[in-house]
């Protein structure tokens, strides 16, 4: 079972998503702050990691950005709770996810992303 790091402020966004992974296999740590997805991200390595880009503070692109410095071969999702700016997208790729997801996010729709994301070589 792949471990994923999921990094998502808002409870019930975070709870779905969680519940989306669990139900297509994975089983993930979650972190409701930047501090604590890049403590959460060090200490389990994890393959992937699941970012929202709507954190408050601003922090998501941040994040993404310091998981990437901490480890370049791990996968990063950037995930949105609904739809965003062009520049928000712009910025999540810049600072190293490899890929958004553009919400509402659909089970199916994390999903596809997840598996790409975990089948693309390093």
């Amino acid at each position: 079972m792949n471990q994923i790091l999921l990094v998502e402020d808002d409870r019930a966004t975070r709870a779905r998503l969680e519940q989306s992974l669990r139900d297509a296999g994975w089983s993930s740590v979650t972190a409701t702050t930047g501090r604590q997805a890049i403590e959460l991200f060090a200490r389990h390595q994890p393959r992937l990691a699941v970012v929202s880009i709507e954190m408050k503070w601003g922090v998501g692109a941040e994040t993404i950005s310091r998981l990437r410095w901490l480890r370049s071969d791990a996968a990063i999702l950037a995930v949105s709770r609904g739809p965003v700016t062009s520049d928000l997208v712009k910025t999540a790729l810049a600072c190293g996810a490899h890929h958004v997801v553009i919400g509402p996010v659909v089970a199916e729709k994390l999903g596809a992303a997840v598996r790409a994301a975990l089948e693309k070589p390093r």
